[in-house]
């Protein structure tokens, strides 16, 4: 069975820069791609987002040290879609 490389991040405070929570999954592993949602009319940023990881390590690694981490007063929800 082909392991999941994509999780979740939701939770994402308003005034949390996308780059931010690109240069956290990048820690966590090789990313394939980030993509948070945004909203079609005012281009602003949501409050969630898909990160696609290389392999599967990223995607553990990334629940593991990213899930509850308080980013500007706001606990990240990180789940992998197992």
């Amino acid at each position: 069975a082909e392991k999941a490389t994509t999780v979740y991040v939701g939770k994402i405070a308003p005034t949390v820069p996308d780059g931010l929570v690109s240069s956290l999954l990048t820690a966590c592993g090789a990313v394939a791609s980030w993509k948070r949602a945004e909203d079609p009319e005012t281009r602003e940023p949501k409050g969630f987002g898909f990160c696609e990881f290389e392999d599967a390590e990223g995607v553990l690694r990334a629940v593991r040290l990213m899930h509850g981490l308080k980013v500007d007063g706001q606990e990240l929800l990180v789940k992998g879609n197992t």
